[in-house]
């Protein structure tokens, strides 16, 4: 091995190097680079790549890389292929790409513009939804102080300025279209595997430490092994809701059915804030066609 020099005008320290050679220039010419494949985009998308190129003066690379990188973010893992028969080997449309150039070679507004085309519309679409749903768990939160939820609805996200691995993770947990539905944690699968064979005898001798007065194993077998019941299906005949008076009779219907005891008053509650939404939802309805036919009359 070859000890380097030293450099005490700038407090570098000797160094050693697994070369015995002297160092060699780099090459001042770049390799070519293949043609951006425009056929594999759909038409109208490689007349739009082509049309972005020539009024940036870009080449096809730009346009087409980007869109590429966000049409697999916009797909996520909603669509999968299989790469060989009878495997559980799934390929998701994970794209990742990078914009190479000088300064100034217009890579910036180029993300920027089709972020702005493809991303704008659902980030815009996103921000709506979640005001609304925001609204109505802070008009529910009023209402219905004991089950209130400690966070409100999440705002789907799109896009991010922070790639640190911390927050990608935050996100990631937030994304819907990120880990296939019912997919379990790995971690999770094997502690499931190991309890498997014991699962019975552990089972068994927890009740007998709750026979004997151990108030934490009666808690766990609360729990876990019998948890709270879930809400049941409703059996109960209610008119159908088209105008102000069939709200009326099916409120009367309710009423009944829990004076009666076909119901539980808890029951009947819920019942009645449905009914509640229904008739928001008539009147929202009625006022959008009674302003209709204003304006009609007004243009006459």
């Amino acid at each position: 091995m070859t000890q380097l020099e030293d450099c005490p005008e700038i407090g570098f320290k000797p160094d050693f190097t697994f070369f015995d050679e002297d160092p060699k220039p780099l090459e001042q010419h770049l390799k070519p680079v293949p043609d951006f494949p425009l056929q594999a985009l759909d038409s109208s998308l490689q007349k739009y790549v082509s049309i972005l190129a020539r009024q940036k003066s870009i080449p096809v690379d730009f346009p087409g890389t980007v869109l590429l990188a966000l049409s697999g973010g916009v797909i996520g893992r909603s669509v999968q292929l299989r790469m060989r028969p009878a495997q559980k080997w799934m390929e998701s449309a994970n794209v990742w790409a990078m914009l190479v150039g000088r300064p100034s070679s217009k890579k910036s507004p180029t993300l920027r513009e089709l972020c702005n085309c493809i991303i704008g519309p659902l980030e815009d679409r996103a921000h709506q939804e979640h005001k609304f749903e925001y609204a109505a768990y802070k008009s529910e939160a009023k209402t219905d102080t004991k089950n209130k939820s400690e966070e409100g609805p999440l705002l789907r996200r799109y896009l991010t300025d922070d790639c640190t691995t911390a927050k990608l993770r935050e996100l990631f947990a937030q994304n819907p279209n990120g880990r296939p539905k019912g997919t379990r944690n790995k971690s999770t699968m094997l502690a499931q595997l190991l309890l498997e064979r014991d699962l019975e005898e552990i089972c068994n001798r927890l009740i007998e430490e709750a026979k004997t007065g151990n108030m934490l194993a009666v808690k766990m077998i609360l729990d876990r092994i019998l948890p709270p019941k879930k809400d049941s299906l409703i059996a109960i005949d209610i008119p159908e809701i088209k105008t102000a008076s069939d709200i009326l009779q099916a409120i009367n219907c309710i009423s009944t059915a829990v004076g009666q005891g076909e119901i539980s008053p808890s029951e009947g509650e819920t019942l009645l804030k449905i009914i509640d939404i229904h008739s928001k939802a008539l009147e929202i309805y009625d006022f959008e066609k009674r302003l209709k036919a204003i304006e009609e009359r007004g243009f006459k």
